[in-house]
Protein backbone atom coordinates (compact mmCIF):
# COMPACT_ATOMS: atom_id res chain seq x y z
CA UNK A 1 0.00 0.00 0.00
CA UNK A 2 1.18 3.32 -0.45
CA UNK A 3 0.01 6.81 -1.92
CA UNK A 4 -0.02 7.14 -5.89
CA UNK A 5 3.18 7.82 -7.47
CA UNK A 6 5.18 5.70 -4.23
CA UNK A 7 7.02 3.46 -5.92
CA UNK A 8 4.80 0.36 -5.34
CA UNK A 9 4.24 -0.69 -9.18
CA UNK A 10 8.20 0.23 -9.88
CA UNK A 11 8.85 -2.60 -6.50
CA UNK A 12 6.80 -5.24 -8.27
CA UNK A 13 8.46 -4.72 -11.53
CA UNK A 14 11.61 -4.52 -10.53
CA UNK A 15 11.13 -7.84 -8.52
CA UNK A 16 10.06 -9.33 -11.91
CA UNK A 17 13.21 -8.47 -13.68
CA UNK A 18 11.81 -5.35 -15.71
CA UNK A 19 14.05 -2.88 -14.05
CA UNK A 20 17.52 -3.47 -12.37
CA UNK A 21 18.19 -2.54 -8.73
CA UNK A 22 20.68 0.29 -8.46
CA UNK A 23 21.64 -0.54 -5.64
CA UNK A 24 21.58 -4.15 -3.33
CA UNK A 25 19.95 -7.43 -4.76
CA UNK A 26 17.25 -9.37 -4.60
CA UNK A 27 17.51 -13.09 -3.92
CA UNK A 28 14.51 -15.60 -4.62
CA UNK A 29 14.07 -19.24 -5.40
CA UNK A 30 17.70 -20.00 -4.65
CA UNK A 31 18.99 -17.55 -6.97
CA UNK A 32 20.03 -14.03 -7.43
CA UNK A 33 16.64 -12.30 -9.17
CA UNK A 34 18.34 -9.01 -10.65
CA UNK A 35 20.65 -11.22 -12.06
CA UNK A 36 18.19 -13.72 -13.80
CA UNK A 37 17.12 -13.17 -16.97
CA UNK A 38 12.83 -12.08 -16.73
CA UNK A 39 12.47 -15.27 -19.48
CA UNK A 40 13.55 -17.24 -16.70
CA UNK A 41 11.47 -16.27 -14.13
CA UNK A 42 8.14 -17.01 -15.47
CA UNK A 43 8.08 -20.58 -14.34
CA UNK A 44 8.04 -19.66 -10.87
CA UNK A 45 6.93 -16.10 -10.72
CA UNK A 46 3.24 -14.53 -12.46
CA UNK A 47 2.58 -10.85 -13.10
CA UNK A 48 -0.57 -9.21 -13.94
CA UNK A 49 0.10 -5.52 -14.90
CA UNK A 50 -2.21 -2.68 -13.43
CA UNK A 51 -3.20 -1.99 -17.25
CA UNK A 52 -5.07 -5.21 -18.55
CA UNK A 53 -3.59 -4.35 -22.37
CA UNK A 54 -0.48 -4.41 -21.78
CA UNK A 55 -0.15 -8.02 -21.61
CA UNK A 56 -3.09 -9.50 -24.01
CA UNK A 57 -1.14 -10.70 -26.79
CA UNK A 58 -3.08 -12.49 -29.18
CA UNK A 59 -6.12 -13.15 -30.99
CA UNK A 60 -8.06 -14.85 -28.53
CA UNK A 61 -9.45 -15.32 -25.35
CA UNK A 62 -8.58 -19.15 -25.67
CA UNK A 63 -5.09 -18.41 -26.83
CA UNK A 64 -4.19 -15.71 -24.56
CA UNK A 65 -5.36 -17.86 -21.14
CA UNK A 66 -3.04 -20.50 -22.81
CA UNK A 67 -0.18 -18.27 -24.10
CA UNK A 68 2.37 -19.00 -20.98
CA UNK A 69 1.35 -22.54 -21.38
CA UNK A 70 2.40 -22.96 -24.98
CA UNK A 71 5.53 -20.57 -23.94
CA UNK A 72 6.58 -23.19 -21.26
CA UNK A 73 6.02 -26.01 -23.56
CA UNK A 74 3.31 -27.33 -20.78
CA UNK A 75 0.71 -27.50 -23.26
CA UNK A 76 -1.64 -31.10 -23.59
CA UNK A 77 -4.56 -32.40 -23.33
CA UNK A 78 -5.29 -32.32 -19.83
CA UNK A 79 -3.84 -28.59 -19.44
CA UNK A 80 -6.60 -27.81 -21.86
CA UNK A 81 -8.98 -29.15 -19.76
CA UNK A 82 -7.93 -27.31 -16.66
CA UNK A 83 -7.96 -24.03 -19.20
CA UNK A 84 -11.91 -24.55 -20.09
CA UNK A 85 -12.19 -25.27 -16.70
CA UNK A 86 -10.69 -22.14 -15.46
CA UNK A 87 -12.48 -19.70 -18.44
CA UNK A 88 -15.88 -21.72 -16.95
CA UNK A 89 -14.74 -19.95 -13.46
CA UNK A 90 -14.24 -16.44 -14.59
CA UNK A 91 -17.32 -16.92 -17.19
CA UNK A 92 -15.60 -16.44 -20.11
CA UNK A 93 -15.91 -19.93 -22.08
CA UNK A 94 -18.83 -18.83 -23.92
CA UNK A 95 -16.41 -16.29 -25.63
CA UNK A 96 -13.33 -18.51 -26.40
CA UNK A 97 -12.87 -17.33 -29.61
CA UNK A 98 -13.43 -13.55 -29.27
CA UNK A 99 -10.62 -10.81 -29.88
CA UNK A 100 -9.43 -10.28 -25.64
CA UNK A 101 -9.98 -6.41 -26.87
CA UNK A 102 -13.69 -6.84 -27.17
CA UNK A 103 -13.80 -7.61 -23.39
CA UNK A 104 -14.60 -5.32 -20.66
CA UNK A 105 -11.92 -4.20 -18.47
CA UNK A 106 -12.69 -6.23 -15.47
CA UNK A 107 -13.30 -9.19 -17.58
CA UNK A 108 -9.84 -8.66 -19.11
CA UNK A 109 -8.18 -8.28 -15.43
CA UNK A 110 -9.53 -11.83 -14.83
CA UNK A 111 -8.18 -13.20 -18.28
CA UNK A 112 -4.98 -11.57 -17.23
CA UNK A 113 -5.18 -13.62 -13.85
CA UNK A 114 -6.17 -17.27 -15.59
CA UNK A 115 -3.38 -16.52 -18.45
CA UNK A 116 -0.70 -16.39 -15.80
CA UNK A 117 -1.79 -18.99 -13.27
CA UNK A 118 -2.55 -21.64 -15.20
CA UNK A 119 1.09 -22.86 -14.63
CA UNK A 120 0.84 -22.45 -10.85
CA UNK A 121 3.46 -19.67 -10.05
CA UNK A 122 5.31 -19.98 -6.84
CA UNK A 123 4.64 -16.37 -6.56
CA UNK A 124 2.36 -13.57 -7.65
CA UNK A 125 2.99 -9.97 -8.44
CA UNK A 126 -0.36 -8.19 -8.63
CA UNK A 127 -0.64 -4.49 -9.51
CA UNK A 128 -4.14 -3.08 -8.69
CA UNK A 129 -5.93 -6.17 -9.73
CA UNK A 130 -9.28 -4.57 -7.94
CA UNK A 131 -9.65 -2.22 -10.56
CA UNK A 132 -12.49 -2.66 -12.54
CA UNK A 133 -14.32 -5.08 -10.44
CA UNK A 134 -17.08 -4.59 -8.36
CA UNK A 135 -17.17 -4.90 -4.74
CA UNK A 136 -18.64 -8.52 -5.01
CA UNK A 137 -16.67 -9.65 -7.56
CA UNK A 138 -13.64 -8.02 -5.48
CA UNK A 139 -14.49 -10.24 -2.24
CA UNK A 140 -14.75 -13.10 -4.58
CA UNK A 141 -11.26 -12.78 -6.09
CA UNK A 142 -9.65 -11.59 -3.15
CA UNK A 143 -10.87 -15.12 -1.55
CA UNK A 144 -9.68 -17.29 -4.45
CA UNK A 145 -6.41 -15.56 -4.05
CA UNK A 146 -6.59 -16.09 -0.16
CA UNK A 147 -6.99 -19.79 -1.05
CA UNK A 148 -4.10 -19.65 -3.73
CA UNK A 149 -1.76 -18.65 -0.86
CA UNK A 150 -3.03 -21.49 1.07
CA UNK A 151 -1.36 -24.52 -1.24
CA UNK A 152 1.95 -22.85 -0.25
CA UNK A 153 1.88 -20.08 -2.65
CA UNK A 154 3.01 -16.34 -2.34
CA UNK A 155 0.73 -13.22 -3.79
CA UNK A 156 2.79 -9.47 -3.37
CA UNK A 157 -0.27 -7.13 -4.21
CA UNK A 158 -0.83 -3.42 -4.65
CA UNK A 159 -3.76 -2.72 -3.72
CA UNK A 160 -5.95 0.69 -2.32
CA UNK A 161 -8.73 -0.52 -0.71
CA UNK A 162 -7.97 -0.89 3.05
CA UNK A 163 -11.32 -2.93 4.10
CA UNK A 164 -10.29 -5.65 1.69
CA UNK A 165 -6.45 -5.82 2.49
CA UNK A 166 -7.77 -5.78 6.41
CA UNK A 167 -10.04 -8.75 5.30
CA UNK A 168 -7.94 -11.22 3.48
CA UNK A 169 -3.92 -10.21 3.77
CA UNK A 170 -1.37 -11.25 6.17
CA UNK A 171 1.13 -8.32 5.82
CA UNK A 172 0.90 -4.74 5.36
CA UNK A 173 3.87 -3.10 3.72
CA UNK A 174 3.63 0.73 3.43
CA UNK A 175 5.43 2.44 0.96
CA UNK A 176 6.15 6.18 0.46
CA UNK A 177 8.49 8.41 -1.58
CA UNK A 178 10.17 4.68 -2.34
CA UNK A 179 10.39 4.23 1.20
CA UNK A 180 9.00 1.56 3.43
CA UNK A 181 7.20 3.08 6.19
CA UNK A 182 5.96 0.30 7.80
CA UNK A 183 6.33 -3.69 7.05
CA UNK A 184 3.68 -5.38 9.91
CA UNK A 185 0.93 -8.36 10.10
CA UNK A 186 -2.27 -6.64 9.00
CA UNK A 187 -3.34 -6.95 12.83
CA UNK A 188 -1.28 -3.85 13.95
CA UNK A 189 -0.09 -2.40 10.43
CA UNK A 190 -3.28 0.24 10.23
CA UNK A 191 -3.10 1.18 13.56
CA UNK A 192 0.58 2.02 13.12
CA UNK A 193 -0.74 3.46 9.97
CA UNK A 194 -2.91 5.89 12.06
CA UNK A 195 -0.43 7.14 14.47
CA UNK A 196 1.46 8.25 11.71
CA UNK A 197 -0.81 10.28 9.90
CA UNK A 198 -1.96 7.77 7.25
CA UNK A 199 -5.50 8.07 7.96
CA UNK A 200 -7.12 8.72 4.46
CA UNK A 201 -5.16 4.52 4.29
CA UNK A 202 -7.22 3.34 7.12
CA UNK A 203 -10.56 1.14 7.01
CA UNK A 204 -13.79 2.28 7.23
CA UNK A 205 -17.28 0.12 7.67
CA UNK A 206 -19.32 0.14 4.90
CA UNK A 207 -16.30 1.18 2.47
CA UNK A 208 -17.05 0.59 -0.91
CA UNK A 209 -14.99 0.40 -4.44
CA UNK A 210 -14.56 3.55 -6.14
CA UNK A 211 -14.11 1.68 -8.83
CA UNK A 212 -16.40 1.10 -12.15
Amino acid sequence: MGPNGSGKSTLLQTLMGFHTPTQGKIQGFNQELSKTKTSNLVKDIGFIFQNPDHQIFTQSVLDEAALTLRNLNLMNGKVLEKVNQYMQMIGLYPRLEDHPQRLSFGEKRRLNLVAVILHDPKLLLIDEFLIGQDLDNAHKWMQWLKDYTSKGHTILMANHHAQLTQAYCDRVIFIDAGRVIIDEPVSTAFSSLEALGYRQFLPHTGEVLAYA
